[in-house]
């Protein structure tokens, strides 16, 4: 018997991947520069949601994930057809505090500022209150950061490995071979 796809809650999506631009060097950092990309954000298996709008994903400005995203993982979630085609990034953030220094003072966290204020939900508990566009974005960005965060080695030869192909493959250096996730 086939299965209608459309009504699993996680399978919907309206996003256009974008596979073929994910390999340009400058992808991300194209992206982040143009005033039309959107960023979700992505703290240990969360989504930021906006505030007072039932259950619709916080898609902030570039511009204001900026900082943050040159001390963090980005993957780029490609083209939403919403509001005439808008590039989407996920915005991957620390899951917990760092310890205090020395001082006894915390460290600010990479993008504390754009996860202050906002409400947060797991993928289970909001998924299938989401629309198709918003599934879609969630599901991919929950599953890209699962994955950066368990395979952070080639399990081949256990070195580091580091995030490559606009966040959808890891690429052990020492080995010259890349790693994808389970799509």
């Amino acid at each position: 018997m086939p299965t209608d796809w459309s009504s699993l809650p996680l399978s919907r999506t309206g996003t256009d991947r974008a596979a073929a631009r994910r390999d340009a060097p400058d992808n991300l950092a194209r992206l982040l520069a143009a005033a039309t990309t959107r960023v979700l954000l992505v703290r240990g298996g969360e989504l930021a949601l906006e505030p007072g709008k039932g259950h619709r994903l916080a898609l902030v400005p570039a511009s204001e994930a900026v900082a943050a995203a040159a001390r963090g993982l980005v993957c780029d979630l490609g083209r939403s057809p919403r509001d005439g085609g808008t590039d989407v990034l996920a915005l991957v953030l620390p899951a917990t505090r760092p310890a205090v220094d020395i001082e006894g003072v915390e460290a600010p966290t990479p993008g504390e500022e754009l996860a202050a204020g906002r409400r947060w939900g797991a993928l289970r508990d909001v998924g299938h209150l989401l629309d198709a566009h918003d599934a879609g974005l969630a599901t991919a960005a929950v599953a890209l950061a699962a994955w950066h965060a368990r395979a952070p080695r080639c399990p081949s030869c256990g070195e580091p490995t580091v995030a490559v192909s606009s966040g959808w493959a890891r690429r052990c250096e020492d080995e010259g071979v890349d790693h994808y996730p389970r799509t």
